[in-house]
């Protein structure tokens, strides 16, 4: 008796189960059931275990199903090679229209995506990739537990790691755990995002884009020494960097570690030449990221004039970008500047910008840094009273973010606002609550879980 490996030739080969889809499809393809074929020779039974794969079928029950099926049984490793063929075809006809669909996505920010996705019929092999996309379109939506749910899913998925897709979810994962303030988790994604990358799979710059995330959560996190150190090993790589997001990120990430080391002519020329980078390649997000991180190096060096104009040109892009969070932190920057210079009600018209963009948690920081702010110029203005409205609806916000640096911010502006204003109750409990974070703070070993600032983590567009 003939069993199946025997079957094999020397120019295919295949197994039992790819050989039953196969034959299920033609039988399909012809409009037929099983019960169609059944006869004395063969069973609706054996049909069902040959279309199965099931190997303790013999050959002969094999032969005998071809036939019926009007196919010729010595024909079949041909048949297989063109179905595989069709199905490489189509597996890359798919992945194409996917990719064009993420286009979609990434420039629009809304549901669109959602709808074509719902239209596709992707085969199971590129199931992960759609439900990374899914992932992806629910962050942009700012919904974040949908956005977890689908990414979950795609790093379960081991087997079908199309394109690095698996890597792509933890930066995602990484990402929302950055903007929950959860930094920790956020290194923990990242770091898990670059175990499961496959250098020789598609969408390479997430590695880079992983490095990246992974130097500016440590930073969050008070590691600052070992971020730098992270900081200096990617830049010595930038050459290998060819995607020009990534690239600028890492400008701005290095002109940041500059400017605190207050190299601030060396920040100025680095931040100016991944300006032109971004000029040059129409990289506007980077770009506005870019003059904020220069506008902030001005404003510690006390040329005001030059910091508003970094600010100023930052705003006169806002028509071209969707992404009013960012823009958030122009106005908080900008609001920052003018009280530095004592324009308290242009601080204040300018905060308000930043106040009415409350929108997105992921820049709850911001919003709550505005309301300080605003807080800070009523209290300069005399107007205690309404300074400390703001204080108590930016405490309130930063509790509940667990932005526990802002809050220990706010609450010594608060004592010092009730103090001012004899609220002697107010004050010890202010004075209370204020004593009891600073040491719940240090006591923390590896850092405090400080607030977002300008720096954004980077997608993988």
């Amino acid at each position: 008796m003939q069993n199946f490996e025997e079957a094999q030739t020397l120019e295919i080969t295949y197994d039992a189960k790819e050989r039953g889809m196969m034959l299920r499809e033609i039988r399909k393809k012809k409009g037929k059931r099983m019960e169609d074929f059944e006869d004395a020779n063969i069973s609706r039974g054996t049909i069902g275990n040959i279309e199965n794969g099931k190997k303790h079928v013999t050959e002969q029950k094999v032969k005998y199903y071809c036939k019926k099926l009007g196919i010729d049984y010595k024909a079949l490793p041909k048949l297989i090679q063109q179905r595989r063929q069709q199905l490489d075809e189509y597996h890359d006809k798919i992945l194409s229209d996917l990719n064009k669909i993420e286009l979609v996505i990434d420039s629009l920010k809304d549901n669109t995506g959602l709808k074509m996705l719902k239209k596709m019929k992707a085969p199971p092999q590129l199931s992960s990739v759609v439900d990374f996309l899914k992932g992806k379109t629910y962050i942009y939506l700012n919904e974040p537990d949908k956005a977890e749910k689908y990414l979950k899913r795609v790093i379960k998925a081991v087997n079908r790691n199309v394109d690095n897709v698996i890597a792509c979810a933890y930066n995602e994962l990484g990402k929302i755990r950055y903007y929950q303030n959860h930094l920790v988790e956020a290194v923990q994604y990242t770091d898990q995002g670059l175990e499961s990358f496959q250098a020789k799979e598609g969408r390479k710059f997430i590695y880079y884009t992983l490095l990246s995330n992974k130097i500016l959560y440590l930073d969050k996190l008070g590691r600052s020494i070992e971020a730098e150190e992270l900081c200096q090993k990617v830049w010595k790589e930038r050459d290998k960097i060819d995607h020009m997001s990534v690239l600028l990120n890492l400008y701005d990430l290095r002109g940041n570690f500059l400017q605190k080391r207050r190299k601030y002519d060396e920040a100025i020329k680095l931040i100016s030449e991944a300006l032109e980078l971004a000029r040059t390649n129409q990289q506007n997000y980077r770009a506005v990221e870019l003059l904020i991180t220069l506008g902030s190096i001005y404003m510690e060096k006390n040329e005001f004039e030059n910091a508003e104009h970094c600010l100023k040109i930052a705003l006169k892009l806002k028509n071209k970008l969707k992404n009013a969070y960012l823009f958030t932190t122009v106005y908080v920057k900008m609001g920052e500047l003018y009280m530095q210079q004592g324009k308290l009600d242009e601080a204040k018209k300018t905060l308000q910008h930043a106040i009415k963009n409350k929108g997105r948690k992921a820049n709850i920081s911001k919003f709550v840094k505005a309301l300080t702010f605003f807080g800070d110029c009523n209290a300069l203005q005399n107007n205690t009273e309404e300074a400390i409205k703001y204080y108590l609806n930016a405490l309130n916000l930063a509790k509940h973010h667990m932005l526990q640096k802002q809050e220990l911010e706010i609450l010594k502006r608060l004592g010092v606002a009730y103090l001012k204003t004899k609220k002697k109750e107010e004050y010890h409990q202010t004075l209370d609550s204020f004593f009891r974070l600073h040491v719940q703070l240090n006591e923390k070993e590896g850092g405090v879980f400080q607030c977002v600032t300008e720096t954004n983590p980077i997608s993988h567009k």
